[in-house]
């Protein structure tokens, strides 16, 4: 992937999965994940783990805001 493939993923992950997943715990991400059969085994992986960053981010965010 290029730098720019790379920040469309990104965002298209912050903009579509992340609401979902925002309140959800670990386990539960990676559960759906895993069990998914319409998600490619090798981009398992790193769709989790571009997850955990970007509800990391946001979370850091919301709590600057408060």
């Amino acid at each position: 992937m290029t730098a720019e493939e790379i920040e469309i993923f990104k965002k298209a992950i912050e903009d579509t999965i992340l609401p979902y997943v925002i309140n959800m715990n670990e386990k539960q991400m990676c559960d759906i994940i895993y069990n998914t059969p319409d998600i490619p085994d090798d981009f398992k992986n790193m769709l989790v783990e571009q997850l955990f960053i970007a509800k990391e981010k946001y979370l850091k965010q919301q709590n600057k805001k408060v």
